[in-house]
């Protein structure tokens, strides 16, 4: 089986104006991917002209502090042949989960929010993480399909 898991954000609502976040998530034979990848392209946007192929590697280091607490850094990078050799490194740190009722006349709807910052960065920054005191607990190559 092949999984699949992929964000597909700022999706609106054109009733009601808001703003929705969808992840799919799941394990797919490989006789019907490419029935699912049509599908799938037929209700999103089309703003890939590859078809929203992907192929990253990804380096997640982790920073333990007192108690349970940890801060987690994802390092990416595209790789080629979707990419040139010269991709640079992102940087991404998610934080916790915050749950909260929405601002929408549906009270009921729990909404779960966490704070992403990103950059590109230049160099060694797997030193420079090292060097703060984080640890590489993994590393792994992303290939699939994103969907907007």
């Amino acid at each position: 089986p092949i999984l699949f898991r992929r964000v597909v954000e700022n999706v609106e609502d054109t009733m009601s104006g808001q703003r929705y976040e969808y992840l799919l998530e799941g394990s797919v034979s490989p006789a019907i991917l490419p029935q699912l990848i049509v599908r799938l392209q037929s209700i999103t946007d089309q703003v890939f002209k590859d078809g929203g192929a992907i192929l990253e590697h990804e380096r997640i280091y982790t920073l333990k502090g007192s108690g349970n607490a940890s801060v987690t850094v994802y390092c990416r990078r595209s790789l080629p042949p979707l990419s040139d050799k010269s991709a640079p490194w992102q940087l991404r740190y998610l934080g916790l989960p915050e749950t909260s009722t929405g601002q929408s006349q549906d009270k009921r709807r729990v909404v779960s929010m966490r704070s992403c910052i990103m950059s590109s960065v230049a160099g060694n920054c797997f030193k420079f993480l090292e060097d703060l005191g984080f640890r590489k607990c993994n590393e792994h190559v992303l290939k699939g399909h994103f969907f907007v």
